[in-house]
Parts: C-alpha cells; structure tokens; sequence
C-alpha cells in the first residue's frame, strides 16, 4: 500500500476527488471552513510548467473529502445527510458540476453506486450533445468486455479493465505505474537522464541572473536520478580539451551549458561552431549577472538556447532529451 501511496502522489493530478472517510488522504471536506481556497485551486489555478515541476516545491494538490472525514467530521452516509450536502454546502454542485465539464476524471477504486455524481456526468455528456471526441472519464476496474462498452458508448466513460481471474489485483498498480511514467515530470526526466552526460561551465566573473548557482542545478538532477553524469568545470579554461578528452576516452557529452561571461563566452561559441565534431553537440548559454549580459547574448552566434532560471534549464533540459529520445524511436513515458 505504501509503494501505491507513493506512485499515486507523484502523479500530478489536478485535484483529487474522494469518497472515503479515512486518513488515508487528508484534505477538507465541503462543510469545512475556507473550502472554497480549495475549489478555485481546484477549478482556476494554473498548471505548472514542466521546469517548475522539476525544480519548485510546489502547492500541495488540492483534496476534497466529498462525503466527509473521520477527522474533520462532515460524514455522508444517510439521505439527510446527502440532501445537506446537495442543497445546503454553498457551491458543492458548482463545483462539482465544472469539473467533470472541464477535467478528465480519473476513477480509482470508486463504486460507480453514487447516485448524483453519474447524474452530474449525465448533463456534462447531455451538454456536449450525447458524446465527446475523447471520454469524459476513465475508470481503472476490472469489468466485463460488455460493460466496458457499454459504458464508453453511452455514459461517456472509458475502463482500463483486465482479467482479475487471470491477472490478479496486481494489474491496478501497474496501471496506476504506467499513469505515473506517461505524466510525472519527475519519472518522466529519471528515464531521460539515464546515461546522459552534461557539461556545466561556471565563470569567475558572473553567476546566473536570479543568483542561483549551478551547483544548485545538478543537485536538483542529482535528485532525481542519483547515478546522473554531470561535471563541473570552473570556468571555459580547458573546454575544448575536456569535450576532446570525454569523446575519446568515455563518451561524448550531450550537452553544454555555460554561464554567460562576457570575456569568454563569445570566443567558445565561436570555436565550437567552427569544430569538426562528428556528432551533435548543442550549446546553450544561462544568462548572468554581468553588466555586459543583455548586449552580449543578442551578439552571440552558434547558440542553441539562451535560458535564465534554474526551472529554465531545467525545462530545456528535459525538451532536449525527450526530443532525442523521439528522434531514435524512444518514449520517456513508455520505459
């Protein structure tokens, strides 16, 4: 259970819905105090970009109790005890009701037996006009061939079903797995970061713009995949030696990243775009604190990207090795 625990938080949902009383996810139930922080969390906040999943702490994903807590209270099990929650909590059937009109729904586990939650998906689907281009839901479950079908053509909603006979319960988290791999910034860049080799060039004049460092980098990619190769050169003195010396005796880098510095950085843009290397290379260049950074960025020649913040690099990092994992026939969200 702990290991589903783990899987399931690093999936990043939007918001998760649930029906059980217990402690098993704490969050606030529609009767509690300031749970409309929570539905506009829910509902209007943005989504992170991938660099800021990498590399932020993030708001915590918004959790509603929808039938109450054994902490909070607020349980929901009688039809006094529904009729409150449908016509007295202020909002809840907004909410709800905005939802599953705006969001993709994922069931975990749920019985499917409530009543007004299929009602609420019923008008969303009657809305759309009796079917959408892509289901309104999915339900992770294991159901006949018959019910799956029947649910996909007329209730809006897709199973990713199995032979429970034959498969066993193991096959939920497996799905609940493969879910992780195919959204998880995080799992997604553990994949990509394999074998990967990454240059970092500092300079003694100049530290990236927003004061981070670059040892902050690589520990961020240290994170999350410990094994990852990077080095760390103090400044341009030897690059072209060292980029030699790692094609010939280990292997060669992916990718450089060099801060700016307005005495160097110009001249091994230049010497890298003239070098005969017979295999691909990109050079990106992090914006610095130094007086000269705007003015000598916008001269620069030969550069593949200029990126600023630590969840800037990051973001390039990750677009770099996805798009060379795509170019080989490879899916970071696949392995």
């Amino acid at each position: 259970m702990q290991r589903r625990v783990r899987i399931f938080n690093d999936i990043p949902w939007r918001a998760v819905l649930t029906t059980n009383y217990d402690l098993c996810l704490k969050g606030r139930t529609p009767n509690c105090d300031h749970i409309g922080s929570v539905y506009e969390a829910a509902l209007r906040a943005g989504i992170p970009g991938i660099g800021e999943s990498l590399t932020a702490i993030l708001p915590s994903t918004p959790i509603v109790k929808l039938h109450g807590c054994v902490e909070k209270g607020n349980i929901v099990f009688t039809r006094s005890g529904y009729r409150r929650l449908l016509y007295k909590d202020f909002g809840y059937q907004v909410f709800l009701k905005s939802l599953m009109a705006s969001y993709t729904m994922v069931s975990l586990g749920h019985s499917g037996t409530d009543n007004y939650i299929n009602e609420f998906r019923s008008e969303a689907l009657t809305m759309f006009g009796g079917k959408t281009s892509t289901p309104l839901g999915y339900c992770v479950a294991p159901v006949s061939d018959g019910e799956a079908s029947f649910s996909r053509d007329h209730d809006g909603i897709a199973f990713l079903s199995w032979d429970v006979d034959h498969d066993g319960f193991g096959v939920f988290d497996q799905i609940l797995e493969r879910l992780r791999k195919a959204t998880s910034p995080h799992a997604r860049m553990y994949t990509m970061l394999q074998g990967r080799r990454i240059l970092l060039v500092d300079s003694p004049h100049s530290r990236p713009k927003g004061g981070w460092q670059l040892i902050d980098l690589a520990i961020t990619l240290f994170q999350i995949l410990p094994s990852a190769i990077i080095h760390l050169l103090e400044s341009s003195d030897g690059l072209k030696a060292t980029v030699a010396q790692a094609a010939s005796d280990v292997a060669p880098y992916d990718v450089i990243l060099q801060v700016f510095d307005e005495y160097s950085t110009h001249l091994e843009l230049e010497a890298h775009r003239k070098s005969a290397l017979d295999y691909d290379l990109p050079f990106a260049v992090i914006e610095s604190d130094s007086q000269e950074n705007q003015r000598g960025i916008t001269a620069l020649r030969g550069c593949d990207r200029v990126v600023c913040s630590i969840a800037d690099t990051a973001e390039y990092l990750f677009q770099l090795f996805e798009q060379n994992m795509l170019l080989h026939g490879f899916d970071s969200s696949e392995n």
